[in-house]
């Protein structure tokens, strides 16, 4: 385990890592090795995405061997119509969770937005939005025909349409300031602990806080992993990033799992080698049934190889809008933000691009505000705390850049943001909101590799397009360096 700081920054975490070796229990980092190398194809976009049952068709990148699919499609129609499925399928997703939240669906964009987007609008469709398009996008991806300039004009539509649906999402916690707490520290204390993983219903965190509260036998904590879950007047303490899920629940310090929507396989199946009870995060879940199976598994677990110090604990706050913070006079802050955020991503040392990159740009005089697992590490960090001089902002962990736009108080000021950098993406929603956001004037890049380097007339086609507004999008063909994304911020 001489790597184990290739794949972690945490000590502790690297720590927790000899131990899962020495157990023989294998993790995500396991898994991951043994799939390099990843598939090329897929990473530049030549593979077909069409749901033909004669492929799977691919398109040789160095030009010696298939230039086209069975169908005739050639490389540029088979690059944007992988922008296209990935995009139908991250708004398809951000619609569900509207409509799980109750909300409404409608297309008008937030006062702060809506004249770049009216501009946007006219410069692709020339027509109004609706959700509609998601159904002609899904007609697009039936069978190749259309030329690669129209699959890409309807990628940046849906892409539009993601970021107007995301700022939609109806839940009683926007717009208030939320506490929150990270780290393995919030594990401290000998106590029950259950662990929620994905996306749980409302109901059934409000049962299982209700259940805690009454304190009738051993102590229970309720933690998250990774996940930002509401609860009470903030959120959940979060035990861990999402991808130190699996590496947390090895620990045996975890005492029942409960498996929300989407929570990765990979976590229900290490909790199932620990031998740990497993529910379902659904309604009909008995919250009392669930106190009483973790302090079960608790009294009868084998003693933890490892404690967590209660001075492991990061703590933030969600605010309910950014605003600008004065520096002291030794550290003048330009008026401007820097915006990084995402998911966890194994191409990367877990912790190292946002600790890094948030330092730096301090350093370099931008305020900086995060959202997502890089928050979470920057909590971890102390980057947030309010005894820094000039602390992190926290962003909604469901709106994320987009809380930063729809202020009020920076509308018609573009020259505030100087970028937006998702530091990893584990779905498609990622993807179609970046797009919706350097369609809408933002500079925008993504660190992991974009499936759009199979061909050079989509990239120039792309930026066309999303130069309507001057916005534009920054991707690379491997995993960004954190000197290649500073430097990008900065230049």
């Amino acid at each position: 385990m001489e790597t184990v700081h290739l794949k972690t920054v945490d000590p502790i975490s690297q720590e927790l890592l000899r131990l899962a070796a020495k157990n023989g229990i294998t993790l995500n980092w396991d898994r991951y090795e043994k799939l390099q190398p990843q598939d090329g194809f897929l990473r530049l976009g030549l593979s077909c995405p069409f749901g033909c049952l004669q492929g799977p068709c691919r398109i040789d990148p160095f030009g010696r061997g298939p230039d086209r699919g069975l169908c005739g499609m050639d490389r540029d129609a088979m690059v944007a119509a992988m922008l296209l499925r990935i995009c139908l399928q991250g708004t398809l997703t951000i619609l569900n969770d509207m409509t799980h939240a109750g909300a409404t669906p409608t297309v008008s964009f937030a006062a702060a937005l809506k004249k770049s987007a009216a501009k946007a609008i006219k410069g692709i469709t020339g027509k109004s939005l609706s959700t509609a398009e998601i159904f002609k996008s899904a007609a697009l991806l039936q069978r190749p025909g259309a030329t690669f300039g129209f699959l890409l004009e309807q990628t940046l539509v849906l892409s539009l349409l993601a970021v107007r649906l995301l700022g939609q999402k109806g839940h009683e916690d926007k717009g208030k300031n939320r506490t929150i707490q990270a780290g393995y520290g919030v594990l401290s204390g000998g106590h029950v602990n259950i662990a929620i993983a994905g996306q749980p219903s409302r109901k059934l965190v409000e049962a299982l806080e209700s259940a805690v509260a009454r304190k009738s036998g051993a102590p229970v904590r309720l933690v998250s992993l990774g996940g930002w879950i509401p609860a009470g007047k903030g959120y959940l303490p979060i035990a861990c990033s999402s991808a130190e899920a699996e590496l947390l629940l090895s620990s045996l310090t975890i005492h029942f799992l409960v498996a929300g929507a989407n929570a990765d396989p990979g976590v229900i199946e290490t909790a199932a080698k620990m031998n740990m009870p497993v529910a379902a995060a659904e309604d009909k879940s008995d919250a009392a049934k669930i106190l009483r199976s973790a302090r079960q598994f608790h009294s009868h677990a084998p003693r933890p190889e490892i404690t967590f110090d209660s001075d492991l604990i990061g703590e933030g706050a969600v605010s309910a809008a950014v605003t600008e913070r004065k520096g002291s006079t030794k550290n003048k802050l330009k008026n401007r933000f820097a915006l990084l955020g995402g998911s966890d991503s194994l191409h990367y040392p877990l912790g190292y691009l946002p600790v890094e990159l948030a330092t730096a740009l301090r350093g370099a005089g931008l305020q900086v505000a995060g959202w997502g697992d890089a928050a979470v590490w920057m909590m971890k960090n102390g980057l947030t705390s309010k005894k820094t001089s000039v602390p992190v902002s926290i962003l909604d962990p469901y709106l994320g850049p987009l809380q930063f736009l729809e202020n009020p108080a920076l509308a018609g000021k573009p020259d505030r943001l100087k970028g937006i950098l998702f530091t990893g993406s584990r779905d498609c929603r990622d993807l179609p909101v970046a797009l919706g956001l350097a369609l809408l004037g933002c500079n925008v890049a993504l660190a992991d590799p974009i499936p759009f380097w199979g061909s050079s007339s989509v990239r120039d086609r792309l930026a066309d397009l999303l130069a309507t507004n001057g916005g534009r999008l920054t991707g690379f063909d491997h995993p960004a360096e954190a000197q290649e994304l500073l430097e990008w911020f900065t230049k």
